[in-house]
């Protein structure tokens, strides 16, 4: 296993347990808990200053040869599929809340309490999915080559 494919187990992992932890606070604690409780947001922003610093770290501290030829395609394949997600969500996230929220009301408010969990769940699930991605391709390649 190299050092790409390493760096991607870590950050599928971390970023899968704090995508569950996004998924609690936004669907399973209540609207009473976002609203109240300052320590979710505040371990939410933690969290996520911990993964951006471990992940910058990591990139600072790899000795010898950063990448070669397959890992740069993976890469490349990784980030597409990435920003092809993040797109898809953000597009699908008016139209699901202007079906819900029209049935029920006439006018639409921005909830800026929640505002900051979307944010928050959007890049991870961009970064979750590029680790994924770049996992598959490695395991992908490595049955190739053997």
């Amino acid at each position: 296993m190299n050092k790409h494919e390493l760096s991607a187990w870590w950050r599928l992992g971390l970023s899968g347990g704090y995508g569950a932890y996004l998924l609690w606070v936004l669907f399973l604690a209540g609207q009473e808990a976002i609203s109240t409780a300052m320590y979710y947001r505040t371990a939410s922003m933690l969290f996520f200053i911990v993964l951006i610093w471990l992940s910058a770290w990591y990139l600072q501290r790899r000795k010898g040869v950063d990448q070669d030829e397959r890992d740069r395609a993976i890469t490349t394949a990784a980030t597409q599929f990435a920003l092809i997600a993040v797109v898809a969500i953000i597009a699908a996230t008016p139209i699901v809340l202007f079906e819900i929220i029209l049935g029920a009301k006439e006018t639409i408010t921005l909830r800026l309490d929640w505002a900051e969990f979307y944010i928050n769940a959007c890049l991870t699930f961009a970064i979750w999915v590029e680790a994924g991605t770049t996992v598959f391709l490695h395991l992908r390649d490595r049955r190739q080559v053997e």
